[in-house]
């Protein structure tokens, strides 16, 4: 328990995660709420409302991570605009999978019970992404 409380709270790494979780399940709330209202308000088909809840959380996650979560900051047009779409790439991978996985195990079990288990999954994804690739801090080797 201390260790655990070490990692979180005296190293940068662990209140970054912390901050990626609380953003996560924001994120995770702006798509329910979304997929919920056209699907079961609007009545609007499973797989449709499903999508244009991912759309949604897509771009509150974008702004959500890079200016709470990752904190990064770029100088340019061109490195936002790369930042940017590699963000829209990395989601749309995971929206994808999304899209297959949630239809697939619903057949096997509630729709929201196979939500919640692929979003989980997704979650992990989508911090390895942005951690790696989207957001990645440069080496000082790289710096100019």
């Amino acid at each position: 328990m201390r260790s655990l409380f070490h990692f979180i709270f005296k190293t940068g790494r662990g209140l970054e995660i912390l901050r990626y979780l609380f953003i996560g399940v924001t994120t995770t709330a702006v798509s329910f709420a979304v997929t919920f209202v056209l699907r079961d308000v609007l009545h609007v088909q499973e797989a449709a409302a499903n999508a244009v809840g991912i759309v949604i959380s897509i771009v509150y996650a974008y702004f959500t991570n890079k200016l709470f979560v990752f904190r990064k900051h770029v100088t340019s047009f061109g490195a936002l605009l790369l930042e940017f779409v590699s963000f829209i790439g990395s989601r749309a991978f995971t929206m994808v999978v999304g899209m297959v996985a949630i239809p697939s195990l619903a057949k096997l079990m509630h729709f929201y019970i196979a939500w919640g288990i692929v979003n989980i999954f997704i979650i992990v994804a989508n911090y390895i992404f942005s951690k790696l690739i989207v957001f990645r801090k440069p080496k000082p080797e790289d710096k100019p």
